[in-house]
């Protein structure tokens, strides 16, 4: 598959790769997709359903959620998705 973008596209491609964030420009477009399709499922998503299981999750024994492991999980969310 081929795509063209318009340029001020290709200068967001373009700044991403100078930064070192990605390899490719496919990447950069992987990236891109993968997190449009993302908030798609969200946005499908039952809210009430995602309330109980945050809420269950909250309240899971696994972890103790303070303020110091809550932005632990934010780091890592944001490592892990800054590599897609």
């Amino acid at each position: 598959m081929t795509v063209t973008i318009p340029n001020e596209l290709e200068s967001f491609v373009q700044a991403k790769l100078k930064s070192g964030a990605f390899d490719t420009p496919e990447a950069v477009v992987v990236a891109a997709l993968t997190s449009w399709q993302g908030e798609d499922l969200f946005q499908s998503m039952d809210r009430s359903k995602v309330d109980q299981l945050l809420l269950e999750a909250i309240d899971s024994p696994r972890m103790a959620w303070n303020e110091a492991t809550v932005d632990q999980v934010i780091d890592s969310l944001r490592k892990k998705h800054a590599t897609w």
